[in-house]
């Protein structure tokens, strides 16, 4: 039986099959400093 803790890729896409990178939160947006 197999567990994976996380999955990693290695290497370079081929850009013309990539979709764009989805927007992303700004670090004020996403983090809160306690």
């Amino acid at each position: 039986r197999f567990k994976s803790d996380f999955l990693i890729n290695l290497g370079y896409g081929d850009e013309s099959k990539l979709t764009p990178r989805a927007p992303r939160l700004a670090f004020e947006q996403a983090c809160t400093i306690l």
